[in-house]
């Protein structure tokens, strides 16, 4: 593997770590996938650090993958990514997520929850991590089982 494929496989990864935090919405995420240098790295990670520190496994990755990364190479990566890059991140995105602690599963995950034994009063973000199903998916649930929300 070359050095820029690696360094896109890194972002890729990292990009995995930072949605596990609950912190990246689904356009942030084609945000941080299209223009890393920016989203990733400018605003999503400085976002994320907080609640990484006080995650410990999550933190572990993230300081793994900064080890990889060089800054010649962050100071190489355009402004927008080319979309062979673009698919080399999505790659390493989706081997990273299926292998963190506690992997949210995106498609199928939500079949078996009982949502009307939902403690209401929690946040999307919250249920999310709970019940093993996406920010957007709770807000969906919430939505049909609780309408007064």
């Amino acid at each position: 593997m070359d050095a820029a494929t690696s360094t896109y496989a890194a972002l890729g990864r990292l990009i995995a770590v930072v949605e596990a935090t609950g912190l990246l919405t689904p356009a942030a995420l084609g945000n941080c996938l299209t223009a890393p240098r920016t989203y990733l790295l400018g605003q999503q990670l400085n976002r994320a650090i907080p609640k990484l520190r006080r995650l410990p496994a999550l933190d572990a990755i993230v300081s793994e993958i900064m080890e990889t990364l060089t800054l010649e190479a962050l100071d190489a990566l355009p402004q927008a990514t080319p979309l062979i890059d673009q698919g080399t991140m999505q790659i390493a995105y989706y081997q990273q997520r299926s292998s963190l602690p506690g992997a949210v599963k995106i498609h199928g995950a939500h079949a078996g929850v009982d949502w009307s034994a939902v403690d209401w009063s929690k946040s999307d973000s919250q249920l999310a991590r709970e019940y093993g199903v996406t920010p957007p998916a709770a807000f969906a649930a919430r939505r049909r089982h609780n309408p007064n929300s």
